[in-house]
């Protein structure tokens, strides 16, 4: 069984003047969607209590729809109050014939969102699908925006942008937030299984707080077809605060040329993930397309390790380089984007092993602004 939230067009269900909404359901399935009768725009939202609420569920979903294929840009919404716990063990935005959101209401004070698996507590949510397009002339997108709360949020497996139809329509999938924690232990950024040319636009935009990604994908094609050649546009955006990475790897399979796939420290620190595992950037290939790209924006950002990872070398980006010093060493290349002239600003790390030596960084080894390279070689 279901608690279904289903309507046609401007479909609302309003709870905003309750003094609080609490689903006790772990083993029911929670959906918000439109449903199409003919064409058109069909938007169901669910306005939860702007007060409090608490949902446990074998899944929520927000997206898709019922019927045929009708219409186009449905949607269906969950719009978050003040203090909000969402407990799954999978959540889903987007689906078949229609976008999903979960966004808060407008003039909240203070809000914020844990978001834990069924069980609560420490539980991760196993799944999360941000985005899943289906049918081939309809839009699945998918958008978690969580700007303006303190999130406290665990999650297993995340896919933004989940592309199955067989089709070239285009789609634009993301999760924002800017305060609080979200940690992905396995993330991907663009997922490409169905066949055509799409571009699959994916993102993480982190404005502040802290994010923890142990292992992150930018851009996979299971398709082995030649030419179903996805155009990806993943994307880790960091406008503040910092990220704890893991592995941050190019997705395997065929891409479009003008496929991308960045790390865009406009602000804030990229850091490993723990001080007993190193960052770790690895590309598909060479060519531009399957490089990993780690830019800084005009702002600047700073990169800020404890341990230095020898494939950070590793087909990451070519444009203009960053140097890794390692005492007594010779200097280890880093491909870092400097697309704007900035200099990294790369800190000198904790004691850590490469082989027998202790590694450090030296933040005057670095691209100038033409993007020449000069690399110093350590101090004896």
């Amino acid at each position: 069984g279901s608690i279904l939230v289903q309507g046609g067009t401007g479909t609302q269900l309003n709870m905003a003047d309750l003094t609080s909404v609490t689903i006790n359901a772990p083993t029911k399935t929670v959906l918000v969607q439109p449903a199409t009768t003919a064409s058109g725009t069909f938007v169901c939202d669910w306005i939860l209590s702007t007060a409090a609420n608490s949902i446990t569920a074998a899944s929520v979903s927000a997206g898709g729809a019922t019927g045929s294929s009708q219409g186009s840009s449905n949607t269906g919404a969950i719009r978050l109050g003040t203090t909000n716990t969402i407990n799954t063990g999978s959540l889903g935005l987007g689906g078949f014939n229609g976008r999903g959101e979960i966004t808060l209401q407008s003039g909240l004070t203070s809000p914020t969102v844990t978001i834990r698996g069924t069980a609560g507590g420490s539980a991760a949510v196993a799944n999360a699908v941000i985005g899943d397009t289906s049918s081939g002339s309809r839009s699945g997108e998918g958008l978690l925006n969580l700007n303006g709360a303190t999130v406290d949020a665990i999650f297993g497996t995340v896919v933004v942008g989940r592309h199955i139809a067989n089709s070239s329509n285009g789609t634009t999938s993301s999760i924002l937030f800017n305060s609080g924690t979200l940690q992905i232990q396995s993330g991907t950024l663009a997922v490409m299984t169905g066949t055509g040319t799409p571009t699959l636009a994916a993102a993480i935009t982190q404005g502040g707080g802290v994010g923890k990604v142990q292992s992150l994908t930018l851009g996979l094609n299971t398709n082995g077809t030649a030419t179903s050649l996805p155009v990806f546009q993943s994307a880790y955006n960091l406008n503040g605060g910092t990220l704890y990475a893991g592995t941050i790897a190019s997705g395997t399979g065929l891409s479009g040329a003008a496929a991308t796939r960045t790390i865009a420290i406009n602000g804030g620190t990229l850091r490993n993930y723990d001080a007993s595992t190193d960052l770790t950037a690895n590309g598909l290939d060479a060519t531009p397309n399957g490089i990993v790209r780690f830019t800084l924006g005009v702002s600047g950002g700073t990169i800020d390790v404890d341990v230095v990872e020898q494939q950070l070398a590793g087909n990451v980006d070519r444009d203009r380089r960053a140097c890794i010093r390692v005492s007594r060493h010779r200097c280890r290349p880093v491909r870092l984007g400097v697309d704007v002239g900035q200099r990294p600003r790369l800190r000198e790390p904790r004691h850590s092993d490469l082989g027998s030596e202790r590694s450090e960084v030296d933040d005057s080894a670095c691209a100038d602004p033409v993007g020449n390279h000069r690399c110093h070689e350590a101090g004896q």
